[in-house]
């Protein structure tokens, strides 16, 4: 059966930005596997950080709900060989999390997460009298100066409820496990749960690809522009971030503050590469956002939350550091406390 196939993918020099492309290929008509989604390739140099042709290997593929007889191929990118190279953090993470699973002493073999993807949507009309749009970012320099943070949090009065509406439906329609949206501070900041509710973080990482990929093809239909990452509109900073929350079996235990507080302790002392991890700007200042909520000090066991990821940045490579940090951590303590 003929299928349009859309090939997805990271590239990691231009803020973690989704790329795509369309083949067309005759897949078995009732059911398919991953393995049935033959790979691409991308064609043109200059869209590789590091000017190599590259390979687009299918590593999670989705019903594309948008397009009749469509699927969506998220791909890993590699060399034409088929080799892994620096920016392959799926792999990365993947085997990070294997290896954990095997040391079932340590603790931290059940790692629960989630993400909240915060994002921005702007006109692409040049609307010179909006508030909230210009052409590109005039009019929205003067208003946000002047606007109260804070004044639109979970209010009613957003211009986007349909393009959200629209959104979830799709996300429902291929089973994403989406736990909400929230309108954000800004009257044009929107945000995304998802959950890793099957214990499977490359999954949940997974699926924030699609989410981001799904959210700016539907913005296209609606004349809008997505942002994921964090802007200056004049002097004035909005922060689009991909807030983290992170869980492990000790965490969730009887002695869960103690854990808690030691990995707390150990992820904010750690900030050696973290721009580049966090997708962060190197120049500016790395903000101590790393924190337990009150809901969970007042249970005495349950998760962290880590704010300082950008918007934009690779999923997997959050989720890597975030996890290694944690997981040596708890390995090297509890082997102590034996």
């Amino acid at each position: 059966m003929i299928k349009k196939i859309e090939y997805i993918w990271i590239e990691p020099s231009r803020l973690n930005s989704i790329h795509c492309k369309t083949k067309i290929h005759d897949l078995p008509a009732n059911s398919f596997t991953i393995k049935d989604v033959p790979f691409s390739y991308i064609d043109e140099l200059k869209t590789s950080i590091d000017n190599e042709k590259k390979l687009l290997v299918p590593v999670s593929v989705l019903p594309d709900p948008q397009r009749q007889d469509g699927i969506i191929a998220l791909c890993d990118r590699r060399g034409i060989d088929g080799s892994l190279s620096e920016y392959n953090f799926r792999y990365k993470l993947s085997s990070l999390i294997s290896n954990a699973s095997l040391v079932k002493n340590a603790g931290s073999v059940n790692f629960i997460a989630s993400f909240k993807q915060e994002f921005l949507i702007l006109s692409k009309n040049k609307d010179e009298n909006s508030s909230y749009y210009g052409s590109p970012y005039s009019a929205l320099s003067d208003s946000i100066s002047n606007y109260k943070y804070n004044d639109n949090y979970c209010t009613i009065n957003s211009d986007h409820r349909d393009f959200i509406e629209d959104l979830i439906n799709l996300c429902l329609s291929l089973s994403l496990p989406i736990r909400g949206s929230t309108f954000e501070s800004y009257p044009f900041q929107w945000s995304v749960d998802i959950d890793s509710y099957d214990f499977d973080l490359v999954k949940m990482a997974d699926n924030i690809i699609f989410l981001r990929f799904l959210t700016q093809r539907l913005a296209e239909k609606y004349g809008y522009q997505i942002i994921f990452d964090t802007r200056y509109f004049g002097n004035t900073r909005v922060d689009n971030n991909l807030i983290t929350t992170i869980s492990s079996d000790l965490m969730r235990g009887d002695d869960g503050i103690e854990w808690l507080n030691s990995n707390l302790n150990v992820l904010k002392a750690t900030k050696n590469n973290l721009a580049s991890v966090f997708s962060l700007n190197p120049h500016e200042q790395i903000l101590d956002r790393v924190r337990i909520p009150d809901m969970v000090l007042s249970h005495g066991r349950g998760f962290i939350e880590d704010r300082r990821p950008n918007g934009s940045a690779d999923p997997y490579s959050v989720l890597h550091y975030i996890i290694s940090t944690i997981y040596e951590n708890e390995k090297v303590n509890f082997y102590q406390n034996k």
